[in-house]
């Protein structure tokens, strides 16, 4: 029995699988023509000519014709004349059409069956007759008419006439497209009106109106007069139209870039008033170190750099891997680690601080030698090998949950180690008595930052939803509204780059800015050493200490290349150390451990995206009917 049942189902979903899967049709619309002919008696033939370019094969085409707020007694005839010509393979086909009219609530659905293939060209004419087409007042019988509205695929090129049966001397015709498009302009010829409009995806209505002495009956006149009131009300949407015009394309950006003029100059004077203890002169330069401190103490009291930030790639100022470096070049010179050009390794400890030998345990993990490639190989963790072998085992939120475990062990020794270096390093600068050159923002200060990071976002914010919506609703104005996003984007940008430091670091005091003054001005001395004559190197005699901060700020390539085209020889203490060897090994150790670092963390916190579903949720006349169709 249960066997049947499968058997059964399994039939119907191939019975109906073809029939689904033909509906998903895929065509354009290179063409449309309408020609609407009013005759006398008020009734009105109606031709649509649309051509279909097939991408698929399909079944047929749709066109609909409505009925809703047309004049009172508006019908159309239950019989229309349908006919299709189909070009295949560039060869002129007759089709044998069939086709059938329902009647639906807002008016009638043509279906029309003539069944063909992918690349296939049609073009279906159908024509109505239609009876009581005009509005009849006392001076004018009016069109009020939407015969395109709620096409599947866009209209390529339209082409549209509205003829009568002899000419009217009085008459007017307009095409509207929306609030946010001008009036299309209608070209008469003795008596017939033409409007042409390329890519109408949205609605079309005819708007016009000729002499009451051209209908020679009516049944039902309207007791007043019309012409006045639509040649104000077409009037009044040209003034809407421009006014529109002139508040999107001349106001609206105008207020938007005073604001952003404003929180500019709000964001540079804030600035400038916070930092006036850290300016310093841009070619002032320092010859001597200004303080004999580990890098790590460096970081952190003159940069407000922790190991931590600096792994986790939170400080402008100092690098993972040049924090890392230094410190080890650091307890080479001070004779903690040795190295004998192919390993480090421990010397004489004794010498090393507490927070020195947390980072040994950091970067040595247990062992006692190591070289310098395979520092910090303990943590060594592949992301994404890691996620590609769960995910043959697991799905949901078990793939989750091992995703979570696999870098569990390994998070947990990482803080365990980075966060002891950072506590003994603040340890000893507290027992050395060396202040932090940053205090924090006062409470106006941090509220001020708040209003410029608001002020930043909002401008950012109104500048995307303004450009989003001039696409949509005005595309000839997009260039003006795509360089306010670019504007917006850089203010965003740069208050991202005045403001983080004083959210990280801390504004500057005065006390403190004599200790910033005296680093800046040794980093540009050591930005300018190619420049130094030989006996100005001579004069230097420290140069195993400077060798440790230039690597702390990125400039050991330049010195070391100094002292090589003068001929000076490395300080004794980096005899072993052949610097672009021991640099490119380190920066290899340095970025596997980083890459290991952003892993874990991603592992920690890994989480499959969840589904979501999606929902449905002026410019006009107020014309009735409606027009639109597709293919299945």
């Amino acid at each position: 029995m249960k066997k049947g049942i499968v058997y059964l189902v399994s039939a119907m979903l191939l019975f109906l699988m073809p029939s689904v899967l033909a509906d998903d049709v895929e065509y354009s619309i290179p063409d449309y023509k309408g020609e609407l002919r009013i005759h006398q008696d008020n009734s009105a033939d109606f031709k649509q000519q649309i051509s279909y370019q097939f991408d698929t094969d399909y079944n047929g085409q749709i066109v609909t014709l409505g009925t809703d707020r047309m004049p009172e007694g508006f019908s159309v005839d239950k019989e229309p004349k349908v006919s299709a010509v189909i070009f295949r393979n560039g060869k002129k086909r007759s089709a044998k059409v069939h086709w059938e009219l329902t009647k639906e609530e807002a008016g009638y659905k043509l279906k029309i069956y003539n069944k063909g293939y992918e690349d296939d060209k049609v073009t279906v004419t159908v024509s109505w007759h239609l009876k009581n087409m005009l509005y009849a007042y006392q001076d004018i019988a009016e069109l009020r008419w939407l015969p395109i509205t709620n096409w599947d695929v866009s209209l390529e090129n339209v082409r549209f006439s509205v003829s009568t049966d002899k000419a009217v001397k009085d008459s007017k015709l307009w095409g509207h497209l929306g609030a946010f498009t001008p009036s299309l302009q209608a070209s008469l010829t003795d008596k017939t009106y033409t409007l042409t409009r390329k890519n109408v995806d949205g609605k079309l209505e005819l708007h016009g109106y000729w002499d009451r002495s051209y209908l020679t009956s009516v049944a039902h006149p309207i007791a007043s007069k019309r012409k006045a009131i639509i040649l104000k009300q077409e009037k009044l949407l040209v003034k809407q139209y421009q006014e529109k015009l002139t508040r999107f394309g001349k106001e609206i950006p105008v207020i938007i870039l005073v604001a952003g003029a404003v929180g500019l100059i709000f964001l540079v004077v804030f600035v400038w008033r916070i930092n006036r203890f850290a300016r310093f002169e841009k070619h002032d330069r320092l010859y001597e170190v200004p303080e004999d401190l580990s890098p790590l103490l460096v970081a952190n009291s003159v940069y407000a750099t922790t190991l931590e930030d600096a792994q986790n790639g939170n400080s402008s100022d100092i690098s993972f891997t040049n924090l890392a470096q230094a410190t080890i070049l650091d307890l080479i010179d001070r004779k903690v680690l040795s190295y004998d050009g192919h390993e480090l390794s421990f010397d004489k400890l004794e010498r090393a601080t507490d927070y020195e030998l947390d980072f040994l345990k950091l970067a040595f993990g247990d062992a006692e030698v190591k070289t310098v490639k395979t520092l910090f190989s303990d943590y060594a963790y592949d992301y994404d090998k890691t996620l590609a072998r769960l995910e043959k085992r697991y799905s949901g939120s078990q793939l989750e949950d091992e995703m979570k475990k696999s870098s569990r062990s390994i998070s947990r020794l990482l803080n365990e180690r980075t966060a002891a270096v950072d506590r003994d390093v603040d340890s000893e600068l507290a027992a050395k008595g060396i202040d932090s050159p940053y205090r924090d923002l006062t409470n106006r200060e941090t509220l001020a930052s708040y209003l410029i990071y608001i002020w930043a976002f909002s401008f950012g914010l109104v500048s995307l939803c303004l450009f989003a919506y001039i696409l949509m609703t005005l595309p000839q104005l997009w260039p003006a509204y795509a360089y306010l996003v670019v504007l917006a984007l850089g203010y965003a940008g740069l208050v991202y780059h005045l403001m983080k430091p004083l959210q990280t670091k801390g504004v500057v005091t005065k006390e403190g800015a004599y200790r910033l003054y005296q680093w800046h001005s040794f980093k540009q001395m050591l930005l300018a050493v190619k420049t130094f004559e030989r006996a100005e190197l001579e004069s230097i005699v420290v140069w195993n200490r400077i060798l440790v901060y230039a690597t702390l700020f990125g400039y050991a390539d330049k010195v070391e290349k100094a002292l090589r085209v003068h001929g000076m020889r490395l300080p004794d203490s980096f005899a072993t150390v052949t610097f672009s060897d021991f640099n490119y090994a380190f920066a290899l150790s340095a970025s596997h451990y980083t890459a290991s670092v952003t892993g874990v963390a991603s592992a920690s916190s890994f989480s499959l995206p969840a589904s979501s579903g999606t929902g449905v949720s002026g410019g006009f006349t107020g014309g009735g009917g409606g027009g639109g169709g597709g293919a299945f």
